[in-house]
C-alpha cells in the first residue's frame, strides 16, 4: 500500500536583486511542517556562485543547509549581471526545481 498523504505549500516569498558582480534569487515555502529556502547567487567569478536549499531548524532558530548544486552543474544562466534584462525569477527555474526536488526527497 503507499502512502498518499497530501502535501500543504505555501509561498512565503520570492525575491531576486542585482548586486556588484551577481544576481541574487531566495524563494522561501513553507511545506507541510518544513521552512525551506532556496538561494542561488550567480557570480561573475564562476566558482562564487551556488544554489543551496536550506531547512528552518525550529529547536536552534536557524536556517540548516540541506541541499546544494555544485557551481560547475548549475544550469542559471552565466553572465546575468552584465545583461541589460530585467532580473526575474523564471531565469532561476532550472536550479529552484533541481533544489526542491533534492531537499522533498530528503525531508519526505
Amino acid at each position: 500500500m503507499t502512502n498518499t498523504k497530501k502535501i500543504s505549500a505555501k509561498l512565503i516569498e520570492v525575491l531576486t536583486w542585482k548586486q556588484s558582480q551577481s544576481v541574487h534569487f531566495r524563494k522561501i515555502i513553507e511545506l507541510d511542517t518544513y521552512k525551506i529556502k532556496l538561494e542561488i547567487k550567480q557570480d561573475s567569478h564562476k566558482p562564487q556562485s551556488y544554489a543551496t536549499a536550506f531547512v528552518y531548524s525550529f529547536a536552534n532558530s536557524e536556517w540548516r543547509a540541506a541541499y546544494s548544486i555544485p557551481y560547475p552543474l548549475m544550469k542559471t544562466k552565466e553572465d546575468l549581471m552584465y545583461g541589460s534584462e530585467n532580473i526575474t525569477s523564471n531565469l532561476f527555474t532550472q536550479d529552484a526545481e533541481t533544489l526542491m526536488a533534492g531537499v522533498t526527497s530528503i525531508l519526505f
